[in-house]
């Protein structure tokens, strides 16, 4: 459950969310101009952590090539060469070349089903 605190700015009274990520780490946000923008920023925050889909703005930055490289190295540790060899390829010819340099945050549902076709 996050905490709303109002501030004094050059700007007048600003109101700011803080709140505990799922890795415990506090996080913040300012600027909210009235107490009840906060209020519903703060609850949005609140429902995307209970349903799992919260994620820090900062990480949607992070490319699907970052992640796979990781992603790969788990995989190749967990299963048999022969089992691995086919994701390796198909993450080499079908996914790299058109995900490698996505951002994660700018990847939609609907150019994922496009690119499927």
């Amino acid at each position: 459950m996050g905490s709303i605190d109002a501030y004094e700015s050059a700007k007048g009274r600003r109101y700011r969310v803080r709140w505990r990520d799922p890795e415990h780490q506090q996080r913040e946000k300012r600027g909210f101009r009235t107490k009840r923008e906060a209020e519903l920023y703060n609850a949005t925050v609140e429902v995307a952590m209970m349903k799992g889909t919260y994620f820090e703005a900062s990480q949607s930055k992070i490319t699907v090539g970052e992640l796979a490289a990781e992603w790969l190295a788990n995989k190749e540790q967990a299963l048999k060469p022969s089992s691995f060899s086919p994701i390796r390829i198909a993450w080499r010819v079908y996914v790299e070349p058109r995900w490698a340099a996505t951002p994660i945050g700018a990847i939609r549902p609907s150019a994922v089903e496009k690119w499927i076709r």
